[in-house]
């Protein structure tokens, strides 16, 4: 079971790794098209924290799937709450390094953050491998669709 924590750790900083070389691109070819396209700012928000999420998000469900294939005897739920935890840990600590977050002044968006991810992963967990066809991105979608909706209410209020 710890392997799940691992993958957890490791998934969140690849989706970190993956996040910022997205961004690295957009400077040269998409901030030109977008300042040309004259897009209102909240558009320009609301597109990058779609962006964002659907990374983590895919990575989350891709590598999570991939590793409960592999270990098929382990239960899924409390696998994917311990990859969800160490993903969500993961991003709290970088988050605790780089944005100088205190805990208790920050305590909503401290929850948020380790609830959107631990619940995300239970999701993909439990019901990722059980659907069959274009059924089984239903949870991805409402994966990215929840962590989306949270970081535009963190970034708006």
């Amino acid at each position: 079971m710890i392997t799940f924590l691992i993958y957890g750790i490791l998934t969140a900083l690849f989706a970190l790794v993956a996040e910022i070389m997205s961004g690295s691109f957009l400077p040269d070819a998409g901030l030109s098209a977008i300042r040309a396209a004259e897009l209102p700012p909240l558009l320009i928000l609301v597109l990058t924290i779609v962006i964002l999420a659907t990374i983590e998000e895919t990575l989350k469900y891709i590598v999570l799937q991939k590793t409960l294939r592999q270990h098929s005897g382990t239960r899924s739920v409390p696998a994917s709450f311990l990859f969800g935890i160490g993903f969500a840990t993961t991003e709290l600590l970088l988050l605790f390094l780089v944005q100088k977050t205190t805990f208790p002044n920050d305590l909503f968006p401290i929850f948020g953050i380790f609830t959107i991810h631990v619940a995300t992963s239970a999701l993909y967990g439990t019901y990722g491998a059980r659907l069959t066809d274009w059924k089984r991105f239903i949870p991805i979608f409402v994966g990215i669709t929840f962590h989306a909706a949270y970081n535009l209410l963190l970034a708006l209020i």
